[in-house]
């Protein structure tokens, strides 16, 4: 849902994605990769594929898990080892409540 609303709204503003600097670029990859981790659990690998197949747009795996251990920090999410020593990642309560606010104050615009 959210992706879909982040989506929209910069093809309606006709934003580039590479345009993006600082706290835009947080802002922007914060909703994009905790609305990927509310849908299912993933590796920091799984977010770049997703990123790049849903976007196409590549984010470096160096960027992925710097965003990782923020969220971790934050307590936006949590990661474990998964299967065959893989870090995964997925939402605690308090990422779906930032997620909830986020796209309530995209839509009130």
């Amino acid at each position: 849902m959210i992706l879909f609303i982040s989506i929209k709204l910069l093809d309606f503003l006709n934003v580039n994605i590479s345009s993006f600097t600082g706290e835009y670029t947080r802002a922007f990859l914060n909703l994009i990769i905790l609305n990927l981790l509310v849908d299912r659990s993933m590796s920091g690998h799984d977010i770049v594929l997703e990123t790049h197949e849903k976007l196409n747009i590549l984010i470096r795996p160096k960027t992925i898990y710097l965003f990782t251990r923020i969220f971790e920090n934050e307590g936006l999410i949590i990661g474990y080892i998964g299967r065959d020593e893989i870090g995964i990642y997925t939402t605690t309560d308090k990422g779906r409540d930032f997620l909830k606010n986020s796209s309530n104050d995209i839509e009130k615009g």
